[in-house]
């Protein structure tokens, strides 16, 4: 009878350089390479995919994800576990910082937000309003020009070591131009489709950069899921 891998498998060992941050990256896609499909994506994976998620919650201690990604998934705030009552906060990069504030992002969430915007849509007088009424739900915090690499910066300083992000594809792209991911998670759902809706990762500048990274695990459900988690070269199991 075949068995199920466990979240532990999934997850696996962290990977790191000693007395430094580590970055986990954990996305689902179609056989083709599209995250959503008729511009959902929670339709892609399975329970187990779901799971890994929850599991690289539990490690992390703060989540990045793009406000993109927020809209267009309806995400609420990291729920509590048994193994871990104090959940870690979502930082979320905007610049805009248009949001629906009648969403389960305003009122499902048990640790303030952290809402990652750059310095130039801080200092637009015409963003003051959004300012106010972000800060009644978490701490709004500048980014200096913005980009993923300062957004990162700006959360190591503070102390964050475990970094797992979500998405979408802009983000992943700003991480690995500045060569931050040291574990990939990809989930392929067994699904086909004729168009790439949603890229896994989207290049915001004119260079396209590459990184070797090596298998470190490849697993399968009977129903055709296939779990794949990559690590950087460059740092060590613990």
């Amino acid at each position: 009878m075949y068995k199920w891998p466990s979240i532990d498998q999934l997850i696996g060992p962290e990977r790191r350089n000693q007395d430094d941050y580590w970055v986990r990256a954990v996305f689902a896609s179609t056989i083709t390479g599209s995250t959503s499909v008729n511009g959902r994506s929670q339709d892609l994976g399975n329970q187990l995919d779901t799971e890994l998620l929850l599991g690289l919650r539990e490690w992390a201690e703060v989540i990045v994800v793009g406000s993109g990604t927020v809209r267009a998934e309806d995400y609420a705030g990291v729920q509590p576990t048994d193994k871990k009552p104090n959940p870690a906060p979502l930082a979320v990069m905007t610049s805009s910082l248009d949001f629906d504030y009648d969403s389960r992002f305003f009122h499902d969430y048990h640790v303030p937000h952290l809402f990652m915007v750059p310095e130039s849509s801080l200092q637009d007088p015409t963003n003051y309003t959004k300012v106010q009424k972000l800060q009644a739900f978490g701490e709004v915090i500048s980014t200096g020009s913005g980009t993923v690499r300062e957004c990162l910066t700006t959360l190591v300083n503070r102390g964050f070591v475990r970094i797992s992000c979500e998405g979408g594809p802009s983000i992943l792209g700003g991480l690995i131009s500045a060569n931050a991911v040291d574990q990939f998670y990809l989930t392929i759902d067994p699904t086909l489709t004729n168009a790439v809706e949603s890229p896994i990762t989207r290049c915001t500048s004119d260079t396209t950069v590459k990184h070797k990274m090596r298998l470190e695990s490849s697993m399968h459900c009977p129903d055709s899921t296939l779990f794949l988690r990559y690590g950087h070269p460059r740092v060590n199991s613990m």
